[in-house]
């Protein structure tokens, strides 16, 4: 996971235990359930980028 996010979208992360700070809720999309989610207005040019980055790549729940 590590390495696709950093080839896919040229980002360093590191791996932990998720803690939700300002979320009611976290769980891995796919391009296909992508826009499942209530996105805010501020958010859909950073989705869109996401989108295109995906192709048609699978993100496991």
């Amino acid at each position: 996971m590590v390495r696709e996010i950093r080839e896919e979208l040229d980002t360093q992360i590191k791996v932990g235990e998720l803690v939700l700070k300002e979320a009611e809720a976290a769980r891995w999309l796919s391009i296909d359930t992508l826009y499942d989610v209530e996105w805010l207005p501020a958010d859909m040019a950073l989705i869109e980028k996401i989108k295109k980055k995906m192709g048609k790549k699978i993100i496991y729940d």
